[in-house]
């Protein structure tokens, strides 16, 4: 009677644990594993890879796991360094890994051709500093995937803040994406509505935003802060699908080279109608404000202030929506436009 009650209470004990999902680990590295990649290697579904302060030359791969890689004192003080690796990026998701895949809290430097390289995967990239180095890079690097990119600092990289080849819906929110010697943000064909939302844009050479493709794709722009970028502050060229630009400040974006001759925005070989609603565009220099060359569909602007200090504010084939839909055209007497202070 006994050792049956004994077995009874270890089978119920058995089938409690059976039924209670795994707790999640902390690997702290060093102390628990030598190196960042070792952690990974280490680690299963929902642990964390917890990393102490230093720098660490490393080329790290995901592997398709579905894990948190942390710093433990933030970006500061954390560095990965791929300047030793064999033509590789400084991390890798390359095994379709999703959002459940979070990269965060470190300086990410001296990859090959990408600092941060993502391709059919759709992992979460957040609060880092991602930034240039000895080798010719793009910050954030993503092919056929999606993804999260949240809250970075992405500066000084040579190849461009963030590129997005064919992917499939990418999320660029909350991020500072300065002094980049290329275009802040490039959208090419994608297959999905990409959005990019709350960033501030700024400093970047050859461009804001570039959003290039044939395809199915569209573009939605909310809240961004895009101003004093060479050549244009947002160009968007042969898109299939909407384009949407709300409540954005583009302002100051300094016409260079090529195109039309619009500083803020320009767009051209429109399939499907662009929707401008509650912007602040602004040119500061000599060129017009916004340019519109072929189209299928008009552009519909509603509740608008686009100005040009020293050109007509729209210029190309669009029609002129001033004084229609709540559209003005005013200086908006900015705080202090050579600090950029754009408070009205």
């Amino acid at each position: 009677m006994f050792i049956r009650k004994i077995r009874t209470a270890l089978l119920s004990s058995l089938l409690l644990s059976l039924s209670l999902p795994a707790l999640a680990t902390i690997i702290h590295v060093p102390a628990d594993q030598p190196t960042i990649q070792a952690g990974i290697n280490a680690a299963s579904t929902g642990d964390t890879v917890l990393v102490s302060a230093g720098t660490y030359y490393e080329n790290i791969n995901f592997f398709g796991k579905a894990i948190t890689v942390t710093s433990a004192s933030g970006p500061g003080t954390t560095i990965i360094d791929g300047s030793k690796g064999s033509y590789s990026p400084t991390v890798t998701f390359s095994s379709n890994e999703t959002t459940a895949s979070v990269l965060s809290g470190f300086t990410i430097q001296n990859g090959y051709y990408q600092q941060i390289s993502i391709s059919g995967a759709s992992p979460t990239i957040h609060g880092n500093i991602i930034q240039g180095g000895s080798q010719y890079a793009s910050g954030v690097y993503l092919q056929s995937g999606s993804g999260v990119i949240q809250g970075n600092l992405i500066t000084g990289n040579s190849e461009g803040g963030v590129t997005s080849n064919s992917d499939n819906g990418t999320q660029i929110t909350g991020n500072l994406i300065a002094n980049n010697p290329n275009v802040g943000i490039i959208l090419n064909y994608s297959s999905a509505s990409d959005l990019v939302q709350q960033n501030t844009i700024v400093g970047n050479q050859n461009g804001g935003i570039s959003d290039y493709g044939f395809g199915s794709s569209g573009v939605t722009l909310v809240q961004n802060l895009i101003a004093g970028n060479l050549n244009v502050g947002v160009s968007v060229t042969a898109n299939g699908a909407p384009v949407t630009m709300v409540s954005n400040t583009i302002v100051n974006n300094q016409f260079g080279c090529c195109g039309s001759g619009a500083s803020e925005v320009e767009i051209d070989q429109l399939n499907s109608a662009t929707t401008m609603q509650n912007n602040l565009v602004v040119s500061a220099g000599e060129s017009p404000a916004f340019s519109c060359q072929t189209y299928a569909s008009a552009p519909v602007f509603t509740n608008n202030d686009v100005f040009a200090a020293n050109n007509s504010a729209y210029s190309g084939s669009c029609p002129d929506p001033t004084g229609t839909n709540g559209n003005i055209s005013a200086d908006p007497l900015f705080v202090d436009l050579l600090s950029q202070n754009f408070h009205i």
